[in-house]
């Protein structure tokens, strides 16, 4: 038989003007029935929304199931959607063909046994083809065979220009085997299509013939009109950021709030921004992440303050304990990160709902809970920035649907694990800093790895450099200070000293600030100084170099940080006991007579000297003063002691320092020594050098050797020597450094002189 196309009005007329039997009559396309639609675009799958509002270039495949068959037909369309000037919830857009070469028709796809399903794509009143050319949607034009549904598509990396309007894709696939509302069908009953109005007047599935009830298949009828309804296919993400404490406060004109960088905003780390959209599924696939080097402004900015926004493509997930930072600027060279899991914190409230439907919903994988970016959504950050890191984190997810929630931030990037031995500070202490600028840090590179060691010079240079806590202000053993790391360029070297001590300085970066010591009664004289330090040892004790200090436990200036800044506070002084005994025999002493009690007395000290703030360096006086009388005890007897043989300690503190000032020489004055002076027929008993006294035993060793000669006394130290006095002169000596560090020592007999 003849093949012949027809429409379902075409006359008898038609079929007598018969050609040969291997002839197509083709059918005229002004005869054939066009597949029309409307569309309800620029919206999403959470709400319905009118039109575009500006004429839109339309990317339509088109596939027709024949009913009863197997067989299925493609082809691609250009589609032009006007303008919906009403822009209202129940509102639409035109949609024509953009030429007369572009329609499709029922008569090519199987007509009346047609089921067409329509997948397409549009960027939102945008009537060119500048990103979304013909090419980007396969197929032809022409009805054929099978072609992809999918769209590759990517977001620039370098959104300052913003370049979100020409590239926010949207997709329609409504129109399809379980689409809902894209059947635009007829109405018989009321003689007409019905208003294209609201959901409830679209019916489900693909796009059919239709007949009025009872109709017989060979009757006249009615082809559906579709409805497209468009779905934003990306995610957005608006920053809001805001001028807080530490600058200047003139948010007008932000004259020390500013992006660093020239030409930088804000960075988003590895963002979606390539992918594979399946049109007919409404899912991304194949997708690769980059850096948003940069977000687009939008609205007005005075300096940073205002808001950035940027495009990705959804499926990028802030998990609750993410450690990955999902953002980073630099503002006044401090350096600002917002990490996934304050994100997830933000959004993950209450508040975030619509009626009783969550707005974000958590799910889970083998790396924890999540919450996923999805299509449709614009997550919004309100950021407040201050010096010392980010005041506070809220968030909404907005037009489109609005979250809201609240964190907090800061700029703090270097984390240290730093302990401080012995009992807790239990007065009031001076601290003071010393800027020791990272002169190489690159705010491009977010460089925090400096190892700042300049710990000499002025401690002194402006009066915010020094702030007193007080013990009563302790809040769970920490104290606070009023400053701010100034920017990560700024790294500090912290000090403490006993509150009220004088520091000196000579405005000489050369010549590091000191404090003076004095030697005098210990329990008048106990000189802290304290650093950070890098190593402990037993009772927070460090080894003390004669020539550098504690320089060698140090730790490097420190920058931007949320840890505890511990000080390991040192006695800089070191305590003198002398211990005095006597034979229960006839070689006896008599120690106290009456009211009369044994003198001792530090000969040939250096009373004075000045300890290095840097470094924590004791430097003695060099004039070396002749007596200084010990503090004799309150309690003159050793406890238990009836026989009178034993004397609790003299004490006295000393500055540290050597006590041989030229080793072998013959003169009494160049060693330190002790006299003793009894109340019995005024006796008087002189050790000439301390430094032969050897250590019997010292608790730890790293200063002073156990079995060695005492020829220096070290910071942190407490001496105690056991002196043993008969008439025949003096017997033994012991020696013991205590608590702070244990020695003990012994010599022989030293001869009585007068």
């Amino acid at each position: 038989m003849r093949n012949y196309i027809i429409p379902v009005f075409a006359s008898i007329a038609v079929l007598a003007s018969s050609c040969n039997k291997d002839e197509i009559i083709p059918i005229p396309d002004d005869q054939k029935t066009p597949i029309e639609f409307s569309v309800s675009g620029d919206g999403s799958s959470m709400m319905t929304k009118a039109g575009f509002t500006g004429a839109t270039r339309v990317i339509a495949r088109f596939q027709s199931d024949e009913l009863g068959s197997s067989n299925v037909k493609y082809a691609k369309a250009i589609l032009t959607a006007a303008a919906d000037g009403t822009n209202d919830a129940t509102s639409f857009s035109l949609v024509s063909y953009a030429t007369d070469s572009e329609k499709k028709y029922w008569d090519d796809a199987f007509g009346r046994k047609g089921q067409i399903s329509v997948y397409a794509v549009a960027i939102p009143n945008e009537p060119s083809a500048v990103n979304l050319t013909d090419s980007k949607v396969a197929g032809a034009s022409t009805w054929g065979s099978e072609a992809s549904n999918s769209i590759v598509w990517s977001v620039s990396t370098d959104q300052s220009s913003n370049p979100l309007a020409s590239e926010d894709l949207v997709y329609s696939n409504n129109i399809q085997d379980g689409g809902l509302n894209g059947r635009y069908t007829y109405d018989y009953a009321a003689g007409k299509y019905p208003d294209n109005t609201g959901a409830t007047t679209h019916a489900d599935g693909r796009l059919v013939f239709t007949q009025a009830e009872g109709a017989q298949t060979s009757d006249a009828g009615h082809f559906d009109k579709g409805h497209l309804v468009f779905n934003h296919s990306l995610s957005r993400l608006t920053v809001t950021l805001e001028e807080g404490v530490g600058f200047d406060g003139n948010k007008t004109t932000a004259a020390d709030f500013n992006f660093t960088n020239s030409g930088a905003n804000i960075q988003l780390d590895q963002m979606i921004t390539t992918g594979t959209l399946d049109i007919k599924a409404g899912t991304w696939g194949a997708t690769s992440p980059a850096n948003i080097t940069k977000m687009a402004p939008t609205g007005t900015h005075y300096g940073a303050n205002g808001s950035y926004t940027s495009q990705m493509l959804p499926g990028y997930k802030f998990y609750e304990d993410g450690t990955a930072n999902v953002m980073q600027f630099v503002i006044d060279n401090n350096t600002y990160y917002v990490t996934q899991a304050q994100v997830f914190k933000a959004l993950n409230v209450s508040a975030n709902t619509t009626g009783t439907t969550p707005l974000v919903t958590v799910g889970s994988d083998a790396s924890g809970n999540y919450i996923e970016m999805q299509q449709g959504k614009n997550y919004t950050l309100s950021i407040t920035v201050k010096k010392t890191g980010i005041e506070s984190l809220t968030a909404t997810l907005a037009e489109w649907v609005n979250v809201t929630g609240s964190t907090s931030i800061n700029n703090a990037h270097l984390e240290f694990t730093m302990s401080a031995s012995g009992a807790a500070c239990d007065k009031d202490i001076d601290l003071y800093r010393l800027g020791d600028e990272n002169t190489s840090y690159d705010a491009n590179n977010y460089d925090f790895s400096y190892e700042g060691k300049n710990w000499y010079g002025e401690y002194l240079t402006t009066a915010a450099a020094k702030t007193t806590l007080l013990h009563s202000a302790l809040s769970s053993g920490k104290w606070s200070t009023p400053w701010f790391f100034e920017s990560n360029k700024t790294y500090y070297h912290f000090r403490t000293v006993n509150s009220g001590t004088t520091v000196l300085g000579n405005d000489d970066d050369e010549v590091n600030d000191y404090f003076e010591i004095a030697g005098g009664a210990v329990a008048s004289t106990d000189p802290h100084w304290g650093a950070p330090m890098t190593g402990s040892g037993t009772a927070g004790y460090l080894k003390y170099d004669v020539a550098k200090g504690y320089e060698a436990f140090l730790r490097p200036a420190i920058g931007a940080t949320e840890s505890t800044i511990a000080i390991q506070e040192i006695h800089m002084m070191s305590n003198i006991n002398v211990i005095l005994k006597t034979t229960d025999d006839g070689g006896k002493i008599a120690l106290k007579d009456g009211d009369t009690e044994t003198v001792v007395k530090i000969t040939r000290l250096a009373a004075t000297g000045k300890v290095e703030m840097g470094r924590g360096l004791v430097t003695p006086d060099a004039t070396y003063t002749g007596e200084h009388t010990m503090t004799n005890p309150t309690t003159f007897w050793a406890e238990g002691n009836t026989n009178q043989t034993m004397t609790q300690a003299y004490t006295y503190a000393v500055v540290p320092q050597t006590l041989t000032r030229v080793a072998n020489s013959t003169n009494d004055n160049d060693y330190v020594g002790i006299f003793i002076q009894t109340p019995d027929q005024n006796q008087y008993y002189v050790v000439k050098k301390l430094s032969e006294i050897t250590a019997d035993t010292v608790s730890d060793t790293r200063d002073q050797a156990q079995g060695a000669k005492i020829q220096r006394w070290f910071p942190g130290h407490n001496y105690t020597y056991t002196i043993t006095i008969t008439k025949a002169g003096i017997q033994a000596i012991t020696a013991t450094v205590a608590d702070w560090v244990e020695v003990s020592g012994s010599i022989g007999n030293i001869d009585l002189e007068s």
